[in-house]
């Protein structure tokens, strides 16, 4: 039995990265959202219906204290369509859900009462950065709002889940549905019997992610039915043993009013079966400290956490539209591959052995141009022609360190010249430029010297570029050390250099 908060970091630490499970609690807790039954009270109010009748028509078969509250959302949505169409004859109740446009108002801009400038708030928001991702049943926009800095991606509903190739990371799945598409809310009862009767699909998905990853439950209490039925659900996929032992990297976050430690225990969920699953629960008011213990968890994901993402939907992508060749390379060029294919453009992909695989990228080239720093970049190495080939673009890469005159064109890659050189720098650009402290002026007053053909000193130049070079890893991390907006004036600078030092 744990006994500590701490033991559970560390048990949660053995598996990947893990996912959140949110519920209405969290927009409760940041936005003062209603909860089901206040929200079905405001929308009764607003046209003047009763809803205690229809709470009387709605109790729960199996507790006549309970309410069933998809039962009631149908109800009360019947009652609303019929005032709606007496006030308005255009009103077409066929298109249009009565109550899910009454949520929608509700809901839409609930985001912006959240104060994200908290402590509370920038404590989780530090977690993001570390998760697999986001499952949650609220309908409204917070998490979307969390997370636009970390390049989350939404899958609103069945019918997304279902259509969209998923990687398993960065992606919120809004499975009950969101106020950004109205139709997609899971709400009334016939809402409920249809999400079930088409859940196989959805419930596969999730049953990768219940069964690989460990679960943060925040926002839900342990008696929901939206976590009973969907515990319900997976034990129609997993065994009672499979789902007993994955729900050991579950942790349940239950809110206490005033509790200001992290009080742990452990609670039981009896399944309709009989069986009982035993989880870890946190009972706590002092989400500061509760968000901290999370951040300790060893899930931290490499820095290329972006690039393996889309890396995986481009390899997802080629699976099913195997029509070209991607060839992923360094750094460098993965970055604008990314964004060629957020912005829909095709994005070409290539496997090989690791030795293929060379890898050469543009700001590996520039650097080893300057620093000589890379034996393997010589046409000696074995896919170097190929690969350099598939790397350089345009007219500003360096090529006479690898190549004579007569190998670029038995490869077929374009000679240069200083004459090929578009160099435009101000008539206002003096010898005080090479000393500046301003990176840009110092490339401005190079360029013009090798534009008004001067004699260049290749040692001082080249002592420049190192300046610039030797202790950076990316052209990004350059660009942002010397506060440089555009690297264009670098590249011709570097290939400049390329030219005046191995041409001939």
């Amino acid at each position: 039995m744990i006994t500590k908060v701490d033991d559970i970091i560390e048990v949660m630490s053995e598996y990947a990265p893990p996912y959140l499970f949110i519920g209405s609690g969290f927009s409760i807790r940041y936005a003062e959202a209603p909860d089901w039954e206040t929200l079905l009270k405001s929308i009764a109010q607003r046209y003047d219906i009763n809803l205690g009748e229809l709470m009387l028509d709605s109790r729960d078969e199996n507790n006549p204290h309970k309410i069933n509250f998809p039962k009631l959302g149908s109800l009360l949505n019947t009652v609303l369509e019929r005032k709606k169409v007496r006030a308005n004859a255009d009103f077409d109740f066929r298109n249009i859900t009565a109550i899910k446009e009454e949520v929608v108002e509700t809901l839409l801009d609930i985001h912006r009462e959240v104060d994200y400038e908290s402590e509370e708030i920038k404590l989780f928001k530090n977690i993001l950065s570390k998760i697999s991702g986001i499952i949650t049943t609220n309908y409204d926009l917070i998490l979307e709002e969390l997370t636009k800095d970390y390049d989350f991606q939404s899958f609103i509903g069945q019918s997304s889940l279902i259509s969209k190739n998923l990687v398993f990371s960065d992606e919120i799945y809004k499975i009950h549905g969101c106020v950004s598409d109205r139709e997609s809310i899971i709400l009334t009862e016939e809402d409920y019997n249809k999400f079930h009767s088409r859940q196989k699909y959805i419930l596969g998905k999730l049953t990768v992610i219940f069964a690989e990853f460990p679960l943060i439950f925040i926002g839900y209490s342990l008696e929901d039915k939206n976590i009973k039925s969907i515990l319900k659900d997976l034990m129609n996929s997993l065994t009672y043993e499979e789902l007993k032992k994955i729900s050991e990297k579950w942790l349940f976050v239950e809110y206490k009013k005033g509790e200001e430690e992290l009080l742990l225990n452990e609670r039981r969920i009896e399944l309709e079966n009989g069986n009982v699953l035993i989880f870890n629960c946190i009972e706590t008011d002092n989400y500061v400290e509760l968000y901290k213990k999370i951040s300790k968890i060893n899930f931290t994901l490499p820095p290329q956490k972006k690039i393996i993402k889309y890396v995986k939907k481009m390899i997802t992508e080629y699976e099913l539209k195997p029509d070209g060749k991607v060839f992923v390379n360094a750094t460098e060029d993965i970055e604008e591959m990314i964004e060629a294919f957020k912005e829909g453009q095709q994005v070409l992909l290539s496997f090989g052995t690791t030795r293929e695989f060379l890898n050469v990228n543009y700001f590996g080239l520039m650097k080893d141009i300057v620093c000589n720093n890379n034996s393997k970049y010589s046409k000696e190495t074995s896919g170097f022609i190929e690969n350099y080939k598939k790397t350089v673009r345009g007219t500003y890469y360096p090529r006479y360190k690898y190549f004579t005159e007569e190998e670029l064109i038995e490869n077929g890659i374009d000679q240069l010249s200083l004459d090929n050189f578009h160099i435009n720098v101000s008539r206002s650009v003096d010898s005080t430029y090479k000393y500046s402290s301003c990176i840009t002026k110092r490339l401005h007053f190079w360029l013009k010297e090798i534009k008004e053909e001067n004699e260049v000193d290749l040692e001082e130049l080249e002592e420049f570029l190192k300046e610039i070079f030797e202790s950076r890893n990316s052209l990004e991390e350059i660009k942002k050390d010397y506060e440089m907006k555009y690297e264009t004036d670098l590249k011709k600078l570097v290939t400049a250099y390329d030219i005046l030092k191995y041409k001939n």
